[in-house]
């Protein structure tokens, strides 16, 4: 009889440790470099934000938030004839180990709707959703540091 016990308590600890391995899924991971976002002037109710991203897996970013502002979103610019546009990007997808570099000239954020102004040392909180191959959505919080725009 104790052997029949210690046999089913013996069970049932490795399927309950099984069914955790099982239901854990990796978690993939965003690096945020060069974190910068324009500082503003009163009166002033949107600004761009730099850096550069890379992904540990292939992801996609579905959504960007900010605790600051009231819309934030990210645009990539595209040539058409001689002009330069903005094009909102709905996701952005990013591949494992490959850099996204945010430029004036490519990938941008634009955050707007600013009830106060970002000043030079600021932090400022950007919250980034995205989703890897397993459709797990995760979240990461980034610090980007207000920056002088003429430096």
């Amino acid at each position: 009889m104790f052997s029949l016990f210690f046999h089913s308590r013996i069970l049932s600890f490795f399927s309950v440790f099984l069914m955790l391995v099982f239901s854990t899924s990796a978690c993939a991971e965003i690096i945020g470099t060069g974190l910068r976002i324009w500082t503003t002037e009163p009166g002033q109710k949107s600004t761009s934000a730099y850096m550069v991203l890379t992904a540990s897996e292939d992801i996609v970013v579905l959504n960007v938030t900010s605790s600051r502002a009231r819309q934030a979103a990210f645009f990539r610019t595209v040539r058409v004839g001689d002009t330069l546009r903005m094009k909102l990007m709905e996701r952005l997808p990013l591949s494992a180990g490959n850099p996204v570099d945010f430029t004036a000239e490519g990938y941008q954020l634009i955050l707007s709707g600013f009830d106060q102004v970002i000043r030079a040392g600021e932090t400022i909180p950007v919250t980034l959703e995205f989703m890897g191959k397993d459709q797990h959505r995760q979240m990461v919080t980034l610090s980007f540091m207000g920056h002088p725009f003429n430096e």
